[in-house]
């Protein structure tokens, strides 16, 4: 699923856009890093809490991580943004 995110503050503004990219809830992610579709050579991720109600898009530091540190994602991750190498 392809997805545009944008700073809270600037909500709709299409001229302050974070960055187009691949957004995976972590479930989702963390079962295809396990059934290899994801690897350390593909790319990194970047953990990040999307919430519905209010709208809400945080992210969590600015650290990417490989499929293979999957274990060290924050635990409030709810979502990961997906980079391609």
């Amino acid at each position: 699923m392809q997805r545009d995110f944008y700073h809270e503050e600037h909500r709709g503004d299409k001229n302050k856009l974070i960055t187009p990219a691949d957004v995976y809830p972590l479930k989702d992610y963390q079962r295809w890093v396990e059934q290899g579709l994801f690897t350390d050579y593909d790319g990194v991720c970047e953990p990040v809490v999307i919430s519905i109600s209010p709208v809400k898009f945080t992210r969590l530091g600015n650290i990417s991580y490989r499929p293979s540190q999957i274990d060290q994602l924050p635990e409030n991750t709810t979502h990961v943004i997906w980079y391609n190498r």
